[in-house]
């Protein structure tokens, strides 16, 4: 078999070959964005917290918080939203 385009895969047991859908870093943080909040882990080796919608003025994310542990910054995160909802 010859080589593939960047992208395909060939499938084996009907001769064709599939699409995989190619998923870089920016992608996978734009879902993890848009699906909770956004939790970076620093150099520091801390977690930071930051608001899901960009400031529209300086296109920075707000700063939530900086935690120790992730389980505390999604902790935190699960408060702000129940906050915001009641």
């Amino acid at each position: 078999m010859g080589l593939l385009p960047l992208g395909l895969k060939p499938d084996l047991t009907t001769g064709t070959t599939q699409t995989l859908l190619v998923c870089n870093r920016a992608t996978r943080l734009a879902q993890r964005a848009s699906t909770s909040g956004m939790i970076r882990k620093l150099k520091s080796r801390q977690f930071r917290l930051y608001s899901r919608k960009k400031n529209v003025e300086t296109s920075k994310r707000r700063n939530l918080g900086t935690f120790s542990s992730l389980e505390k910054a999604k902790q935190h995160e699960r408060e702000v939203q129940y906050f915001k909802k009641h």
